[in-house]
């Protein structure tokens, strides 16, 4: 799997589901839940970020997924709605924003700040900012085959706040570097 050795015959969509909903996206939700509690704003940014990221991946593979009752486990909800792919896309843009508003905010206590931890940017907030406007842009992409999103495109664009760099790409390392 890790040297893109998937066929129809090995791969399984069971593993897929059970690993994002009882793994990525519960785990995502925790660190969301966590942070705001504790004024980790930028922690929260963070975790809204991936969890948008994460669930855009999986909508833009599967169409209708749980999404509104998803990682709700503790309220009692044991069979998740399928929401429609359609309805997902909206909350995806105001997750990334309430990440971007998070990591801007600069009043919070933040007694936690990610250094290491952080394997994708080391805790620097401003390429947090960049990888969401960034996601945003392919989320429109997306979004041209069903509505004009021109504007905001351009919006995104002229912002300059996007990945434009390879050293602010959106990855994370795989190995070693010597």
């Amino acid at each position: 799997l890790d040297k893109y050795g998937v066929t129809g015959n090995s791969f399984d969509i069971q593993a897929t589901w059970l690993s994002f909903y009882q793994g990525s996206a519960n785990n995502l939700e925790v660190i969301i839940q966590k942070a705001e509690a504790n004024d980790n704003a930028i922690y929260s940014g963070i975790a809204k970020i991936l969890k948008a990221y994460a669930y855009s991946q999986f909508v833009d593979v599967f169409g209708n997924i749980p999404f509104s009752e998803a990682s709700k486990l503790d309220s009692g909800i044991t069979y998740p709605v399928f929401d429609k792919d359609a309805d997902i896309y909206p909350q995806l843009f105001a997750l990334l924003d309430d990440g971007i508003k998070d990591l801007s905010n600069a009043a919070a206590a933040n007694p936690l700040v990610p250094s290491s931890d952080d394997l994708i940017y080391g805790g620097d907030a401003s390429l947090w900012i960049k990888a969401a406007n960034t996601i945003k842009l392919k989320l429109y992409t997306q979004e041209r085959l069903v509505k004009d999103v021109k504007t905001e495109v351009s919006q995104l664009i002229n912002s300059g706040n996007i990945i434009n760099a390879t050293s602010e790409s959106f990855l994370l390392p795989y190995g070693t570097n010597g």
